[in-house]
């Protein structure tokens, strides 16, 4: 028994919407699962290039700053000296040697003149300004009277 053609026509039209939606169904689960993966906790990599994923405290004590790394009830420590880069919500921190410490600064501006924040003493926020030359030299900036220094 044979259907009528445009019965047939029906039915083919219906089958190719099933499989759009199945597609654009799988799609955005696909898009889901990666806005997922992008939301893992906080990294740094060492100098070594190892990645260690937790939750990251920035500790500043002494003239080195360390970071305390929480991951599922272990908690271990690493020195400023030992780490290349960290990331903690989205905002890349670097190791910078300021004087006789090393202090952990927030990157804001890369290139040959690199734009960091730091915390100054006995603050909790990234209020003061550091600008380093890809060479090393370095440059405390003040809040105010900038222009009159340069």
């Amino acid at each position: 028994m044979q259907l009528p053609t445009c019965l047939t026509r029906e039915l083919y039209r219906i089958s190719i919407f099933e499989i759009a939606m199945k597609k654009i169904n799988l799609f955005i689960i696909l898009i889901l699962i990666q806005f997922a993966a992008l939301a893992q906790s906080d990294y740094l990599i060492t100098l070594k290039s190892d990645t260690v994923k937790g939750d990251l405290r920035i500790l500043s004590y002494d003239q080195l700053d360390r970071v305390q790394v929480s991951n599922n009830g272990k908690k271990e420590m690493f020195k400023a000296l030992d780490i290349l880069t960290l990331n903690i919500g989205n905002e890349f921190y670097k190791p910078v040697q300021i004087e006789k410490s090393i202090r952990l600064m927030k990157i804001i501006k890369t290139g040959y003149l690199s734009l960091y924040a730091y915390r100054i003493d006995n603050q909790v926020t990234y209020d003061g300004r550091y600008l380093v030359k890809l060479n090393g030299d370095v440059m405390e900036m003040p809040n105010l009277g900038f222009k009159k220094i340069m």
